[in-house]
């Protein structure tokens, strides 16, 4: 069992195995094999823009952790890009200087997220092209670039503008065992914490605690919500102690598609807010074809 560090301001090329030598990018995590009772611990205060796609189960006596180390706040993972500076192409009408993929390709009615000097953050509101830019907080995409209405430079308008970039936040990749403790997760474009790619097919699998996150701003508002804080299917699952809020189609979802029975979830003492479609608990079984079912939730 060892325990690995990782920080902004750490190299891929350390060893990773303490905290003056940690590594830098979670696409080092993503690349290793990790052994049943590892720890994988963040530093507190630091941001990543990548998705965390574990590669490694534990066992049900030796779960890998993925944690904070260091003092401030929780660890970051966003589902974003952030924009930069801005072009004004006519009016109030502003165009990024920096390209995006269409947010829509990671996700179901993908918005982004507009963070206001006050510290409130506000969803997008989709438009179909620069036509529709008419008001505050409406965008559009086109030919690579994000298009806004703003009455003067988002640049310092807004204390920043996400634009949701990558499917997940963390995917558990059916891993199993996995234990994810004190990580802040936002800006995904589908989900927060996932289990699987395809949203079909879950197979039955074990072992599963989210603990202390807060997960939110995922998916989008505008035409259709969609977006999930976290949609897993594990037996012996807990989430506890998480702050869930402003996901457009479920906080949390147990929907089962899939055969088999899970068993023995629990969902306790977390905080629930601010949803658009299903704020709190969504179980599901059986849908369609599937034959899948929780025994004790």
């Amino acid at each position: 069992m060892a325990t690995y560090y990782i920080s902004n301001t750490g190299s891929d090329s350390a060893n990773g195995t303490s905290e003056s030598t940690p590594w830098q990018t979670i696409s080092k995590i993503n690349g290793r094999t990790f052994s049943a009772g590892d720890t994988i611990s963040f530093k507190c205060g630091d941001v990543w823009r990548e998705e965390l796609d574990i590669p490694s189960s534990g066992t049900s006596s030796a779960w890998i952790t993925f944690n904070s180390y260091g003092t401030g706040a929780n660890p970051k993972i966003l589902g974003s890009k952030a924009t930069t500076t801005w072009t004004n192409t006519s009016g109030n009408i502003w165009k990024t200087d920096i390209t995006f993929s269409n947010p829509n390709s990671y996700g179901e009615n993908v918005d982004i997220h507009f963070l206001l000097t006050n510290g409130t953050i506000k969803w997008g509101s989709y438009v179909s092209g620069t036509s529709g830019l008419t008001s505050e907080y409406k965008w559009t995409w086109s030919s690579n670039y994000i298009y806004i209405y703003s009455t003067t430079n988002p640049a310092s308008a807004y204390s920043g503008i996400e634009v949701p970039q990558r499917t997940f936040c963390i995917d558990t990749t059916y891993k199993e065992y996995l234990y994810i403790k004190n990580i802040d997760l936002y800006y995904a474009g589908y989900m927060g914490i996932d289990c699987y790619s395809t949203h079909v097919d879950h197979s039955l699998h074990y072992g599963m605690t989210v603990d202390g996150c807060t997960i939110s701003h995922i998916g989008g508002v505008t035409t259709g919500q969609s977006g999930y804080g976290i949609s897993t299917v594990y037996s012996d699952l807990t989430i506890k102690h998480c702050n869930i809020s402003e996901c457009g189609r479920r906080g949390v979802s147990l929907d089962i598609y899939g055969d088999g029975t899970f068993t023995n979830a629990i969902v306790e003492d977390n905080v629930f807010h601010d949803g658009w479609h299903t704020t709190g608990v969504d179980i599901n079984c059986g849908y369609g074809s599937y034959t899948g079912s929780w025994n004790g939730v």
